[in-house]
């Protein structure tokens, strides 16, 4: 029968779905399970090593291979963790690579110089930081298409 195909089509479709969405939410539930366990780590680098961290609106671009030092000098907490604290505080790029730009100082743990921000260091932080606004901005227009719908409607 021709409905009964429909139904299973329909039903696996629908089973497929709630996979994605477990594994979603799965997903996320280990990434703020990862930020939850690195918070820690990153109080004690902005604690430890106030001239290099912070975690202010603006963040100096960071000595390349600083992961290495942050592991040697805080052993108490496992490479991994100090790695994930990394990455989070350079992750957040509209406080991180807003710094970026060509001919910028990067910071050692003693706040000290260590190097300069390359041009294509740069451009690929810009980059990034256009990559946000064009989402920001697609969203928007989204939002105002809906709007425009359902008033219509």
């Amino acid at each position: 029968m021709p409905g009964d195909e429909q139904t299973k089509i329909y039903h696996s479709e629908r089973y497929l779905r709630k996979r994605r969405r477990e594994r979603r939410r799965r997903k996320e539930r280990k990434r703020l399970a990862k930020i939850a366990a690195a918070e820690p780590v990153l109080r004690a680098m902005c604690e430890r090593f106030p001239d290099c961290f912070s975690l202010g609106e603006f963040r100096a671009p960071l000595k390349i291979n600083i992961r290495d030092e942050l592991i040697a000098a805080m052993p108490e907490f496992a490479p991994e963790l100090i790695s994930d604290a990394l990455r989070i505080y350079t992750g957040d790029i509209l406080a991180y690579r807003a710094g970026f730009f060509v001919g910028a100082i990067r910071r050692d743990l003693s706040g000290d110089p260590a190097g300069e921000v390359s041009a294509d260091e740069a451009t690929h932080a810009g980059n990034a930081l256009l990559d946000i606004e064009a989402d920001a901005a697609a969203a928007m227009i989204a939002r105002s298409v809906a709007t425009v719908a359902s008033l219509a409607a």
